[in-house]
């Protein structure tokens, strides 16, 4: 499937306290799903209605009141993992959301798979490692060459205390070692901001895209098409649709 952009839509929070208590990333995104005909399904009722959860129980009589009946009842909301891949499908063992509080664990055969935004978050897992490792670097190489310029500025001060004839020559050399490792330290520190930055930026992304302990977490809402494989359950998130209705 197709997905532009790395940063997701952020919002409806109320999503958040599920499987995972400290779920950043939104469930309720990319609306429009297009299947063979084509055919176009608009899941906007739908996130409105989830949105809307949990369900609240009656002050009175402590019944459980729904906030209205539940639109495209053949979607759910699927997440779980990759355990393997059948064709461009995936299986996954799954748990089933029909609604925030109601959840059956099953096996699943999933069309049309997420492999975009897992290449994504793999990606960006790559360059976080990458980007922390180069801090650790820099932030070495700036210490050698702070340390560095401190000394030959310490070599430059004795010789400039000495009436040998290579003093000049001596403060020269040092005094121009000196000014050469404070400039690469300056440079180093002017790469360590830009580094954090990107680390920052990585880092925000990555909380936008499903994950589990560091490995990407299916979550995505997905079609029950009512056929089976394998014994396995098929849905199916359809493709998505970069420009909505």
């Amino acid at each position: 499937m197709k997905i532009t952009g790395l940063i997701l839509c952020l919002g409806l929070a109320a999503v958040a306290a599920l499987a995972q208590t400290n779920q950043s990333w939104e469930v309720c995104r990319y609306p429009v799903r297009v299947f063979r005909g084509p055919a176009i399904v608009n899941l906007r009722p739908l996130f409105d209605w989830w949105a809307q959860q949990p369900l609240t129980k009656h002050a009175d009589t402590n019944l459980v009141v729904e906030a209205g009946d539940r639109p495209l009842m053949a979607w759910a909301r699927v997440t779980g993992t990759k355990v393997a891949t059948m064709g461009s499908s995936w299986v996954l063992n799954a748990v089933i959301y029909n609604s925030p509080t109601e959840r059956t664990n099953a096996r699943i055969i999933l069309n049309n798979p997420p492999v975009t935004e897992e290449q994504t978050y793999d990606l960006l897992r790559m360059q976080l490692s990458q980007a922390d490792q180069q801090i650790v670097n820099l932030r070495q190489q700036y210490e050698s060459n702070t340390n560095s310029a401190a000394k030959a500025e310490a070599r430059a001060l004795a010789y400039a205390r000495t009436t040998l004839k290579l003093r000049s020559q001596g403060m020269y050399t040092y005094g121009w070692k000196a000014e050469q490792k404070r400039a690469a330290a300056t440079n180093d520190l002017s790469q360590l901001d830009q580094l954090e930055l990107a680390r920052a930026q990585i880092k925000e992304q990555l909380k936008t895209i499903p994950a589990v302990n560091g490995t990407y977490h299916v979550d995505w809402f997905a079609l029950a098409v009512g056929r089976s494989r394998q014994g396995l359950p098929i849905y199916d998130l359809g493709l998505v649709n970069p420009t909505p209705p």
